[in-house]
């Protein structure tokens, strides 16, 4: 049997008492998915053996909204000094420890911010997302490979921007691939897809190609 003491520690009697950190409890608490967020924690300081990866201090608000129109985050890729940020209908970019300042006359210039992500994330020009399927990104040095199925298109996101490279010699064969996809409910992946939607995508730098995988298609055939 075991005995709850009220004191301290077991060596001297005290008026203080160790039984956890207080909670309050609030009738409006309620848990929300925040589907187009991105949260940070606290530093890592190498030279002070300091680590703050773990404290996420909500006082201090350490997180930023970002369009939520343009579907939820999917993935989130490091490049350079940015943060991709890859949404179901649209690929942007966030500026870590930067910021715009633009000028009466229309120019616009990059300087330092205190802030850890810019408060707006500059999107790429087209209109591409990655859909449901972060599965299909593929990331080689600092380009980024993945496949918008509602658009039907392959797109490659390099340092001139975002490219559809299904374009080339390719077009028809990717819409047709978007308009048997898109005609499957989600009701229907179980039976048609055996499984959900999901379009592998991987990079070969042997060959340099990126490679994708479709699933497969079941066909019902009923015999009268």
């Amino acid at each position: 049997q075991y005995v709850e003491s009220y004191f301290l520690n077991d060596f001297m009697q005290t008026n203080h008492n160790n039984i956890g950190r207080p909670h309050i409890v609030s009738p409006y608490a309620k848990e929300k998915r925040r589907e187009a967020t991105v949260t940070y924690s606290d530093v890592y300081q190498a030279d002070t053996q300091y680590n703050g990866f773990h404290s996420f201090n909500f006082s201090q608000r350490p997180y930023m909204d970002y369009d939520l129109a343009q579907g939820s985050i999917q993935d989130m890729i490091s490049r350079d000094t940015d943060l991709v940020l890859l949404q179901e209908d649209k690929i942007s970019k966030v500026m870590v420890g930067k910021n715009i300042i633009n000028t009466p006359g229309g120019d616009s210039s990059i300087s330092l911010s205190k802030d850890i992500l810019s408060e707006t994330a500059v999107p790429y020009t087209g209109n591409y997302g990655v859909c449901l399927n972060p599965e299909s990104i593929a990331v080689f040095g600092k380009v980024i490979y993945f496949v918008d199925i509602k658009r039907g298109a392959v797109l490659r996101l390099s340092n001139d921007g975002l490219t559809a490279i299904s374009d080339y010699k390719m077009t028809d064969y990717f819409r047709d691939k978007m308009d048997d996809y898109q005609s499957i409910t989600e009701s229907q992946y179980n039976d048609k897809l055996n499984g959900t939607l999901k379009i592998i995508g991987g990079y070969d730098p042997r060959h340099n190609e990126y490679i994708i995988t479709f699933p497969h298609i079941y066909r019902t055939i009923s015999s009268a």
